[in-house]
């Protein structure tokens, strides 16, 4: 989107970040909030915070001081983007996927060389995600960043990149699990668990239950585990 097309959506921005951001404890960081969520969806390559401020017009500091400074709970955020989610979508079903993306900086935490798409191999972070879906269509309720082991046991890469101490490797099939038993635990009602139809080679079934009468079948697989 370019600039135009963003400010086109000043309104429906306002409205969604002062609900989401309602939790920031300060007025600056809900402001600030909202501009790099602006960035975020406008036009061009690199989505770190020197590019976005450009594109919008903005001293790097506050963006920058935004997303590495600001000290603010993300869970609290995710938990009223998913409730909001939930409402439109209607799901039919949760979506577990492993999903990469590109990356062009060796410093990007949790970044590795492996297979991402139409790229083929290309340096990528990997997400666990869980998307909400139906015929309307699907969006994400939950996600977790992937820590290879390589990265979990490298201490001063760790440092560099910002990864903090209680970040762990833990497996995809973990991470997944446990981004359910979270969204769960913020009133989300699971419903039919599916996986990924992509070709994948890892397999681990769990079986969980949410409740007196619903039972879950998590089947999900992964090229790094």
């Amino acid at each position: 989107m370019d600039l135009h097309a963003v400010e086109a959506l000043n309104e429906d921005l306002t409205e969604f970040t002062r609900d989401i951001f309602k939790y920031l404890g300060y007025q600056g960081q809900r402001r600030y909030g909202q501009q790099y969520l602006r960035g975020l969806m406008l036009d061009g390559k690199r989505k770190s915070v020197e590019p976005m401020a450009s594109r919008l017009g903005l001293p790097r500091q506050n963006l920058g001081h935004f997303i590495a400074q600001s000290s603010w709970n993300y869970t609290d955020v995710m938990r009223r983007i998913a409730a909001r989610a939930v409402a439109v979508i209607d799901p039919a079903a949760w979506l577990i996927d492993d999903h990469p993306f590109v990356r062009y900086g060796h410093g990007t935490a949790g970044a590795i060389m492996q297979h991402c798409g139409e790229r083929g191999q290309h340096l990528c972070q990997v997400a666990v995600s869980i998307h909400a879906v139906s015929n309307l269509g699907s969006t994400p309720l939950h996600w977790r960043l992937f820590i290879p082991q390589a990265w979990a046991d490298d201490p001063e890469r760790r440092t560099k990149s910002g990864i903090p101490p209680a970040l762990v490797h833990r497996t995809k099939q973990q991470l997944a699990l446990e981004s359910v038993d979270e969204a769960a635990g913020w009133g989300l009602r699971p419903v039919s668990l599916q996986k990924s139809s992509r070709g994948l080679d890892l397999r681990v079934d769990l079986v969980r239950q949410y409740g007196q009468d619903q039972f879950l079948c998590l089947s999900i697989s992964s090229t790094y585990s």
